[in-house]
């Protein structure tokens, strides 16, 4: 067989492998076998290690701390992932009975590493209660289990040095942190701009990043201290530029040009979710296409350096990059903010649900009308209502002609901030205002009404009332 045939019938065979598993995972998840299974999983091994577990179905109860269970905490993005990495690695080459049993140990495994995300998880949150983890904890504990597995899947994983299982961190890492923000404005062009410098990103040794090994420190340390100081200011949204310009990581060539900033500025999200700068960003996104289209592709060098090879040498370089990559995790444990108890105003009925979460009523306010007060948490800015949502399973739908407001659950739903003493009445304007650094995340205000009994206009128009009291009793 040619080449050509070869290339072809590769190509054939991984569509056929990966429309396969597609329909695998979407029958799985519909059926909700994958889910079952990870619950009851859970629930055993809690009670043989001790523990008490109760299965609600929604929800699973670990030592009196209850874990919303959503299609996310099933396992299937699991499996999913892992039949992916076993597919690509065998893109190459004829499947066999060898790959056969690999996608069957996916299944266990896939259970196994939604076993040790829950379960670290429930750590988390027993360790911390009252405080929440955020969502990209949750994503980064997923994909970090993962990478035990990649040796399992693909064999030639584990004559592969340190500088590959620092790259799959890394990616672990970035994808965690870009997970949560796909489904919020901007999100799809903010994970775009995220993958174009992912995809370029390769480790290399400190004698071979073509600056001088006196400068690499110091700049080494501005990024270090460019991370403290994201820690400090509690701007979360800036740590996905960050890791993308890990010094030894980053390809500088994408820092020669202006589009390679203007893309890394589209990582973050104050700026992805406004439709002018998305103009100027796809454009660099293309120009960035066009370029290499037309740019003479480099002969590769495939003899490697003395500097690559040299395992005494990347050991430690590798071992603080690991440390350095998890800084946006650990900095704000260690930097942790205890914010103050905020209720609602004075002339508010309020009822306390958890710590700075209120269920309120005001005087007059509609019997239909549910209103919520969720003041400061300890991990940064309030997150998007439909973000918040989709976390605890829910999926909500913008109304048309009725900006800011969501359908979903039979619930019409309304979100506002109060910020500064001034009222946002959405998300992208809230985060433009909070934007300034070593400033309190302000005052999180939702509002709900059952759709079988209130009229959208009417409850844009109410909820919008409550909202502008609120804000004049806070003051």
């Amino acid at each position: 067989m040619d080449q050509q045939s070869a290339t072809k019938t590769q190509l054939i065979q991984a569509v056929i492998g990966f429309g396969i598993i597609l329909a695998l995972t979407h029958l799985l998840d519909t059926t909700g076998i994958v889910s079952d299974l990870s619950r009851q999983l859970i629930v055993a091994v809690v009670q043989i290690a001790g523990g008490t577990a109760t299965d609600l179905g929604e929800a699973i109860v670990i030592n009196q701390i209850t874990l919303p269970w959503t299609q996310d905490c099933s396992g299937i993005n699991a499996l999913l992932l892992l039949w992916t990495i076993t597919l690509w690695a065998q893109r190459q080459h004829r499947f066999s009975a060898f790959t056969g049993v690999r996608l069957l140990a996916c299944i266990p495994l896939a259970l196994l590493v939604n076993l040790a995300r829950v379960m670290s998880v429930a750590a988390y949150r027993i360790t911390f209660y009252p405080d929440w983890e955020s969502p990209q904890l949750h994503y980064f504990a997923g994909f970090a289990f993962l990478l035990p597995c990649v040796p399992f899947l693909v064999p030639a994983a584990r004559q592969r040095d340190r500088g590959y299982w620092l790259e799959l961190l890394y990616l672990a890492t970035v994808l965690s942190l870009v997970a949560p923000l796909i489904l919020m404005p901007g999100g799809t062009l903010l994970a775009l701009c995220s993958f174009v410098y992912l995809a370029q990103s390769q480790f290399k040794d400190w004698r071979q990043v073509g600056v001088s090994w006196l400068i690499l420190p110091w700049l080494m340390l501005l990024w270090l201290m460019a991370g403290v100081a994201i820690a400090l200011a509690a701007s979360e949204s800036l740590w996905i530029p960050w890791l993308l310009l890990a010094p030894t990581l980053v390809n500088r060539t994408l820092l020669t040009r202006p589009e390679g900033w203007l893309i890394l500025s589209g990582t973050i999200s104050a700026l992805a979710m406004h439709d002018v700068w998305q103009i100027v960003v796809m454009g660099s996104l293309a120009l960035m296409v066009w370029r290499h289209r037309t740019r003479a592709q480099p002969k590769v060098d495939t003899e490697q350096s003395p500097a690559a090879n040299d395992s005494r040498v990347s050991g430690w370089q590798t071992s603080l990059l690991a440390v350095l990559i998890l800084v946006p995790f650990l900095l704000p444990v260690m930097l942790q903010r205890d914010h103050e108890l905020q209720p609602p105003p004075s002339g508010v009925m309020a009822r306390q649900m958890a710590f700075n979460s209120y269920e309120i009523k005001l005087a007059g306010q509609p019997v239909d009308l549910t209103s919520f007060w969720y003041g400061p948490f300890g991990d940064g800015r309030h997150h998007a209502l439909v973000s918040c949502m989709t976390f605890r399973g829910i999926e909500l739908q913008p109304v048309d002609d009725f900006p800011g407001v969501y359908s979903g659950e039979g619930q019409w739903l309304a979100e506002f901030f109060i910020y500064d003493g001034q009222l946002l009445d959405s998300y992208p304007s809230y985060l433009l205002a909070s934007f300034v650094p070593l400033k309190g995340p302000g005052v999180h205000v939702i509002l709900a009404a059952p759709v079988d009994t209130v009229s959208v206009a009417y409850f844009k128009e109410e909820a919008a009332r409550v909202a502008i009291r609120l804000a004049g009793l806070r003051g």
